[in-house]
């Protein structure tokens, strides 16, 4: 069968610094309006927070000579960088490639493929605009690390740490950008094959970490700054250490060999960058033009009018089961919230894991709104509003007390260890955070400010030492001030839903 024909390309003279800038710019801007970014960035910072254990901790994640390293905050977050730079070369390979996959899906590879840009130019331009990320998420995550490390050692990281960080880290991040593109060039929508070629890339890049060139993951820096007195030999990877020594590994250095090899890498990662897209050029707007026509989807005005649509039949449904019908909705093919409810639950029965289960349930709202169960779109609200079922007493402020009944329910185990005054503090918390993603998800279709919010305060509430005069979720403790402060948002924020909703109900009566 032949190959479909290119269609044909717009007349447009621009400069390459023109086109370049607006591929860019229109790929950020892509990028950073997923709402799973903030929420990535949250799960990925309290992951290294946590895979960098104190001196009082029962386990260790690096060792050296079989001994735990007793740290200062400078080399936490040069750990927290190792464990990184590890974590995140498979979501980058697998999340950041050059759109064929995304064109496919939204059905916007025949419209690049018209541009005057030229299939290595919309490559190049795409993998630059994965470079912004990857510099931007690295810095991100130091912050938040870093504003974690502030609350558990008392001071921040010196200059020397971060820089030695940011080193480690955004080279081992760049160079997932060409092996991305790759698999999202040549394999748009296998993902099980792109699943095994990721972790045999990783694999590869680890043992030649350990062993010889290319040092990706910056274990170089390790090597040059062990503790004195414990060998050459270390370990990566969660052990028990209730048993193992103890080494003071306090300072950290960067030599100027460790410099000139992560700059030697992040030279060889552009040069290798521009040989993918220039080996991606033949054929890339015709797989662009092909993927978006044959993605199956029909045009907007292709629907059968004959066929006879659904009739309603209307009944009573009373508020139990309106909401019964709604939650079902909401968590009908979403595990994730399936199994944070069941993890609240469990980490809830011991008193000794209450903080771990209360991080859990209030993730569950979270899930469930960036899941698109709750939207701001005008169809969606104009349907609500139409649903006298919905109206106890407006369909906003309906979902959002239905969010908070949900995750109370899971967090019902861990209230029974804690006292009333925490108790009341909490529910208030969980109505005040529900509220928030409803009001900013569904009120004002901001879904990605709401979640962003909700992720910080999420991440400094569960991993940072917040004192019990500042915890506003009551995660670690209460006190009259932060109580008062939620009781007073979560008034506020049920004034704002219902005045949201009241601005699209009609006064003629419900139907």
């Amino acid at each position: 069968m032949s190959p479909a024909p290119l269609p044909p390309r717009l007349r447009v003279t621009l400069r390459p610094a023109q086109q370049w800038q607006t591929l860019i710019r229109i790929e950020l801007l892509l990028r950073l309006r997923d709402t799973n970014a903030p929420i990535l960035a949250a799960c990925v910072a309290a992951a290294c927070v946590l895979l960098t254990p104190t001196a009082d901790a029962g386990y260790a994640v690096i060792t050296f000579g079989g001994m735990k390293p007793v740290m200062s905050a400078g080399s936490a977050l040069v750990a927290a960088g190792l464990v990184l730079s590890l974590l995140m070369l498979p979501v980058y390979s697998l999340g950041l490639g050059v759109g064929c996959a995304r064109d496919r899906r939204l059905g916007t590879g025949a419209i690049m493929a018209t541009t005057p840009v030229d299939g290595a130019g919309i490559a190049g331009g795409r993998v630059a605009a994965n470079a912004v990320i990857v510099l931007a998420f690295s810095v991100l995550a130091l912050v938040l690390v870093a504003l974690a490390i502030l609350s558990r050692w008392k001071h921040l990281p010196d200059l020397w740490s971060m820089a030695a960080y940011l080193l480690i880290v955004a080279p081992a991040g760049l160079c997932a950008l060409p092996f991305g593109a790759l698999l999202d060039r040549y394999l748009p929508d296998r993902d099980t094959a792109k699943a095994i070629a990721t972790i045999l890339f990783w694999s590869v890049l680890m043992v030649a970490s350990l062993t010889a060139w290319p040092d990706v993951f910056g274990f170089l820096f390790l090597r040059q700054n062990m503790p004195a007195g414990t060998g050459p030999d270390f370990s990566l990877g969660i052990v028990g250490a209730e048993h193992l020594g103890r080494v003071s590994w306090r300072s950290v250095t960067i030599t100027p060999s460790f410099l000139a090899a992560r700059t030697e890498a992040i030279g060889a990662v552009i040069v290798l960058c521009a040989a993918v897209c220039l080996a991606m050029r033949p054929g890339m707007l015709r797989a662009l033009s092909r993927l978006a026509s044959s993605s199956g989807t029909a045009p907007a005005g292709a629907v059968n009018s004959a066929a006879p649509l659904p009739r309603l039949r209307s009944s009573s449904a009373g508020p139990l089961l309106s909401a019964w019908i709604v939650a079902q909705r909401w968590i009908k093919g979403n595990k994730v919230v399936v199994l944070l409810f069941a993890a609240a639950i469990g980490f809830g029965i011991p008193a000794g894991s209450v903080r771990v289960a209360l991080a859990l349930a209030f993730l569950i709202p979270l899930a469930i709104v960036n899941a698109r169960r709750i939207s701001g779109s005008s169809e969606v609200r104009l349907f609500e509003r139409s649903t006298a079922a919905l109206w106890r007493p407006a369909p906003l402020v309906f979902a959002a007390l239905l969010l908070s009944a949900i995750t109370a329910g899971a967090v019902f185990p861990a209230v029974a260890h804690l006292p009333v005054a925490r108790a009341v503090h909490l529910v208030i918390a969980i109505a005040a955070a529900s509220f928030w993603l409803t009001w900013s998800c569904a009120g004002i279709a901001r879904p990605l400010l709401g979640i962003s919010v909700y992720t910080l305060v999420w991440y400094l509430e569960c991993f940072c030492d917040i004192p019990a005069g500042a915890d506003l979720l009551a995660v670690g403790g209460t006190s009259p001030l932060p109580l008062a402060a939620a009781a007073g948002l979560t008034v506020v924020l049920i004034v704002l839903t219902l005045r949201k909703d009241s601005y699209g109900h009609s006064s003629t009566g419900r139907v």
